[in-house]
């Protein structure tokens, strides 16, 4: 079975990179934060409906990936078996 999951408002501020996840299929989304010169997760808000914590893990590697991307796309979705 895949899943996916898609980091929407993505942002960058005082060198803290940001974006909202939304869980596929869902409306409901959590908030990931990362500091882009040592990766270092600075905040994580759980989206309502993953109560097991399924989307934590590919939504910091997801977002680690942009990481000294200059220009940071609008949306970016991440898919995994």
């Amino acid at each position: 079975m895949i899943s996916m999951v898609t980091l929407r408002n993505i942002e960058r501020r005082d060198g803290i990179l940001s974006a909202d996840y939304f869980p596929e299929d869902r409306e409901d989304s959590g908030r990931i934060s990362i500091r882009e010169s040592d990766g270092e997760e600075v905040e994580y808000i759980q989206a309502p409906t993953d109560s097991v914590g399924k989307f934590h893990g590919p939504v910091a590697y997801g977002l680690k990936q942009l990481v000294g991307v200059e220009k940071l796309p609008k949306e970016k979705t991440i898919m995994w078996y």
